[in-house]
């Protein structure tokens, strides 16, 4: 594959890209049927549990290739399972990070039934960090890169990012917002030179996740966007709710899927495989 040096420019520059047309729009659509069907299968019993999660307040669904989720309906399995090692993702994600991406989570996101709020703002590096300093110091680790792809399965407009924040450490400003100690104050729609971003369906959206960033969570936007997360190859092995994924160790969980797609998922067992046989449970994140 061939670098977009365009591309590749503007993500080093502002921590994320847009992909118009990754994807045609009927392919969006097959895509979307088949995670509906899956949501609704999870709304009743998380496979992780095995116990339902129904709640309107909902807007994100972890590991939404498990093939439970799928019973009666493997076309929908192999739809959604295929997108972690389609060429035209993959492809796209090698050229931003400038080397063959490895697979480890994906996400659907959807807009709530209920409870609707604007999200807070954040890193993803805050989550795995006890102090700023512990922060800072992650962000300037690239081993730790990591790239969030969202493809929209409908007209978007619920992600929104400081371009170039991924670059350094907030300003002032930000920081009041991002870490606010009053409650929701994170959620501030006064953060500077914040852009939201439109997709249209079959659009994607690459995300640098130690950008400044919030998705909006609102009852009144439909949402319904499929993540795939990826990481550099040599990344530290990280087991936690999000690579734990054991049930892709079964004979039948790659059974007809793209050879690209059991490829990547391959490497991610290779390399999860002495966790994944644990019986360790993880709180739903």
């Amino acid at each position: 594959m061939g670098v977009d040096r365009s591309r590749r420019a503007s993500w080093d520059a502002d921590g994320f890209i847009v992909a118009r047309n990754l994807i045609p729009v009927a392919g969006a659509a097959e895509i979307l049927t088949a995670c509906e069907h899956a949501k609704e299968s999870w709304s009743r019993c998380e496979a992780h549990y095995g116990r339902s999660v129904a709640d309107d307040t909902i807007a994100s669904m972890r590991h939404v290739n498990h093939p439970a989720y799928y019973p009666d309906n493997p076309d929908g399995y192999r739809s959604v399972a295929n997108v972690v090692g389609d060429h035209r993702i993959v492809d796209l994600v090698a050229n931003v990070l400038g080397e063959r991406p490895a697979y480890f989570c994906t996400t659907y996101w959807f807009n709530p039934r209920a409870g609707g709020r604007q999200g807070g703002w954040h890193r993803d590096s805050q989550f795995q960090a006890g102090s700023d300093e512990e922060e800072r110091a992650a962000l300037a680790l690239p081993g730790r890169v990591a790239v969030h792809l969202q493809l929209a399965l409908v007209p978007s407009e619920d992600v929104e990012v400081v371009p170039g924040s991924h670059l350094r450490w907030d300003t002032p400003e930000e920081h009041a917002i991002r870490k606010a100690v009053i409650s929701r104050a994170w959620e501030s729609d006064q953060m500077p030179s914040a852009v939201r971003v439109r997709l249209g369906a079959g659009d994607a959206l690459v995300l640098d996740p130690r950008t400044i960033h919030r998705g909006r969570y609102l009852v009144e936007s439909p949402r319904r966007t499929l993540m795939v997360s990826y990481s550099r190859e040599t990344s530290p092995i990280v087991h936690d709710y999000f690579t734990h994924q054991p049930w892709l160790l079964a004979a039948d969980a790659t059974e007809g899927l793209a050879e690209a797609t059991r490829a990547m998922l391959g490497q991610f067992i290779s390399k999860y495989r002495c966790f994944l046989t644990s019986n360790e449970r993880f709180t739903p994140t």
